[in-house]
């Protein structure tokens, strides 16, 4: 009866959203999907499109940029679906950050920047003691991220990759960086399967989103030189996919797969678990991070951290200017390749029991982190303010 008395209210309701629309990382597709529910609700949002950067591949957004043009007065919550702003001066009666990072401790830049907002939204429980521990003054709401359970679903047909044909297949998706454990899923893949000539690893990934030549080589180049680390040379039984695939056959991608595997060191969130198993794609992840929102051991396959480390140890400073000297991050090493190598190993020869809880895990989905789920955390919070 809440939700009906939710979406009765919709149509009283105005923002503004601003924040990156286009491109296919994570914040986009958040801000894209949230902002079409509450369209569809009622809600009257204004859309203020924030330009995509190095080069990333851009998808059409037709009704979002349609949106920009709404009218909406300065009564209006003004929501910024991004990383935190350096400066929040809209003339909106109420400034909110929705945003999320990925290690353990957030830099004072970043929370200092955070404060200057009136509230903050963020995805998941850890996220919200991260930043609390770290200093966060500004009060928090719950808004947990979704995925569309009807395009992403058990039925659509795979999509056919070169290489993969007769083959157990497990896939990766991912921006290319060490965050997201690019070293340690090649690895384990390697280290478990470099001279079995019936599995493979598809891994779909860019660099910043480009997708250029140059970087997709780079790309290559770091898979030979973690392969050399196990002692092997590079094997042809991990395909590189280096451009972005459209929104309409991701489905079709992870259906490819058997298994979906991403050893991240850190997500705000984790979009791409929740794809995958909505599409009842079995899941191996990290247990630590905001996929912890909606994964446990009853709809997933898990690697354990080995403690936290310096950002700086990665050079993921390159990455992020907020992954700063002294933040920490998870650490994943030895063990944790190892343990991955094992249990990627374990699926492919208990493929029925890993199968059992991908089904578990698309129906807690489906009944508890959709999109129109998230549009409703909005709409609720949106209410307590008026």
């Amino acid at each position: 009866m809440e939700n009906v008395a939710l979406v009765e209210s919709a149509s009283n309701l105005s923002l503004l959203y601003h924040g990156p629309f286009r491109d296919a990382g994570g914040y986009a597709k958040m801000n894209r999907e949230i902002v079409r529910q509450l369209s569809a609700l009622g809600v009257n949002v204004k859309t203020s499109i924030l330009p995509s950067g190095r080069k990333c591949a851009e998808l059409p957004i037709p009704d979002i940029e349609l949106l920009s043009k709404s009218p909406v007065g300065k009564d209006a919550p003004y929501v910024a679906g991004s990383l935190a702003p350096g400066f929040l001066n809209t003339g909106h009666k109420r400034n909110i950050i929705f945003t999320m990072m990925e290690t353990q401790t957030i830099s004072k830049r970043y929370i200092d920047k955070c404060n200057n907002c009136d509230e903050l939204w963020l995805p998941c429980d850890w996220n919200f003691e991260t930043f609390k521990d770290s200093g966060l003054k500004r009060p928090m709401y719950k808004v947990p991220l979704g995925v569309d359970v009807d395009l992403y679903n058990p039925d659509v047909e795979p999509m056919a990759i070169k290489g993969t044909e007769g083959k157990f297949v497990f896939l990766s998706v991912f921006g290319w960086s060490l965050r997201k454990g690019c070293d340690i899923l090649v690895r384990s893949f390697a280290r478990a399967f470099a001279n079995n000539p019936h599995v493979c690893l598809v891994i779909s990934s860019r660099i910043w989103g480009s997708e250029e030549a140059g970087h997709a080589n780079l790309i290559r180049e770091d898979i030979s030189r973690f392969c050399r680390q196990e002692g092997i040379s590079p094997i042809n039984n991990i395909i590189h996919i280096p451009h972005a695939t459209p929104e309409e056959q991701m489905p079709s991608l992870f259906k490819a797969a058997h298994c979906f595997v991403l050893p991240s060191r850190g997500e705000g969130f984790g979009l791409p678990y929740a794809e995958a198993g909505a599409c009842e794609v079995p899941v191996i992840a990290t247990r630590h991070g905001g996929q912890m929102e909606f994964l446990d051991d009853e709809t997933a396959e898990f690697i354990d951290i080995e403690g936290y480390e310096k950002c700086k140890n990665l050079k993921l400073n390159l990455v992020s200017s907020y992954y700063t000297d002294d933040v920490l991050i998870a650490s994943l090493g030895n063990n944790a390749i190892s343990a991955l190598a094992d249990k990627m190993i374990d699926i492919t020869k208990n493929y029925k029991d890993a199968k059992s809880k991908a089904v578990k895990l698309r129906q807690k989905l489906t009944e508890n982190f959709t999109w129109k789920h998230s549009a409703l955390a909005v709409i609720k919070r949106l209410n307590e303010l008026r």
